[in-house]
């Protein structure tokens, strides 16, 4: 990325890069405008493919990302049914059917509530923290470890994002985007990391 202005440091940092601009004696009027441009992948077995170290899961950590929790209802009759017709040959070839299932079957709905994975499932509609929590119940529904993670949208207005992690034994855990805006005419990248 390029500055027209030199930051004062950059960091990397989950595989974002992050730059910090100090502003001495601003005035009052003083107007700030970043622009970059990011570019945003909806999921990446290959870069996932490529790393050199893939952590291992703990017995506890697989227990922690394969279990229900609230709002993540992967033991919900529901979500196990359709989990069960989405298994493919493999975790990847799973977890793709999961992704598009979720992906084509479910509509964005700007809802100040989170409603959770059996909601979404029902209602066929909600945020993206409830399309995240979806995906995530039908992987763990098939054993398969997964989190939700959020962090924050850049455009216009910061805004609060959620997304999906799914661990794969050679791969680590990667990265799936599944919430689907039809008029997103914005670029993102995910800030920080927050485990749910």
């Amino acid at each position: 990325m390029d500055f027209s202005i030199q930051p004062n440091n950059i960091i990397y940092e989950n595989g974002n890069k992050k730059a910090t601009f100090e502003i001495k004696n601003p005035k009052k009027q003083t107007v700030i405008e970043i622009s970059g441009i990011v570019g945003v992948k909806t999921y990446d077995l290959e870069k996932a493919s490529e790393k050199s170290i893939v952590e291992n899961l703990t017995e506890v950590d697989m227990k922690k990302y394969t279990s229900p929790e609230t709002l993540i209802e992967s033991d919900d009759a529901d979500i196990i049914s359709i989990a069960e017709k989405l298994k493919g040959e493999d975790n990847v070839q799973t977890v793709k059917n999961i992704y598009s299932f979720v992906q084509q079957n479910m509509k964005y709905s700007d809802n100040r509530e989170t409603i959770g994975a059996k909601e979404m499932l029902k209602k066929q509609r909600g945020k993206c923290t409830d399309y995240a929590m979806l995906m995530v119940a039908l992987c763990r529904a098939n054993s398969i470890p997964a989190r939700v993670v959020s962090g924050s949208v850049i455009s216009d207005n910061a805004q609060n994002h959620s997304w999906v992690e799914v661990w794969f034994e050679k791969l680590g855990w990667v990265t799936f985007e599944p919430t689907i805006i039809s008029n997103l005419d914005y670029d993102f990248k995910h800030s920080p990391h927050k485990y749910l």
